[in-house]
């Protein structure tokens, strides 16, 4: 994730003397120590949310293969790639800075893992910037409309012509680039979730025979 799209989707909070902030595993984050207020002592516990068994030996913070964890805990092969495809096909979308709570939505009202459909977000970051320009050429081609260039160059002389005209152009632009991904992206999920479903059920120790 860049640091621009880092800064605008993190969430800041200040700590009170006798307060604690649980932080999920691979949630990545910093701590300034705010010198109006004299010096301080922090202390960092950590635990993990599954018995030691389901972890490497080396993993002191259970902060490694989440994935093979939860399906080495119980969770089916069909929910954790149905996590993995949700939050994949959310994370992909052309509009960024919305996919994290777009994946937090969808976690809740279809009770996926939060967990595993975060890793999956931040990860497909740098596909998602790649697929934009190809979700709006599809949907232009699909509506028959002429291409809006979408060189940084372009778009600075577009906005700085006209702005009314600009935003009517950038409007049209990100309905072409969600057409090319409602067009797209369900069938590649769907055919993904087929894939990681055999996978993940190969990943799952079978039951010994009675």
């Amino acid at each position: 994730m860049s640091d621009l799209t880092a800064r605008r989707e993190a969430l800041e909070l200040e700590l009170c003397p006798g307060q604690a902030l649980f932080i999920p595993a691979l949630w990545a984050h910093n701590v300034l120590a705010l010198p109006d207020l004299g010096p301080g002592v922090a202390v960092n516990v950590f635990w993990k949310h599954l018995a030691d068994a389901h972890y490497g030996a080396k993993d002191l913070y259970g902060n490694r293969d989440p994935l093979l964890a939860e399906l080495r805990q119980g969770a089916t092969p069909e929910a954790v790639s149905a996590a993995v495809t949700v939050s994949l096909a959310i994370a992909i979308n052309p509009f960024i800075g919305t996919t994290t709570l777009g994946c937090l939505v969808a976690g809740r009202v279809f009770r996926l893992n939060h967990a595993v459909m975060q890793v999956v977000n931040h990860a497909a970051f740098p596909l998602q910037l790649l697929l934009i320009v190809p979700y709006v050429r599809i949907g232009e081609t699909i509506l028959g409309a002429r291409h809006f260039s979408l060189k940084p160059s372009a778009i600075i002389e577009e906005f700085n012509r006209s702005i009314p005209d600009f935003m009517e152009k950038f409007w049209l632009t990100g309905l072409h680039g969600l057409i090319g991904w409602v067009v797209t992206v369900p069938l590649a999920c769907w055919l993904l979730h087929l894939i990681l479903r055999r996978t993940f059920s190969r990943l799952i120790p079978k039951p010994p025979a009675p």
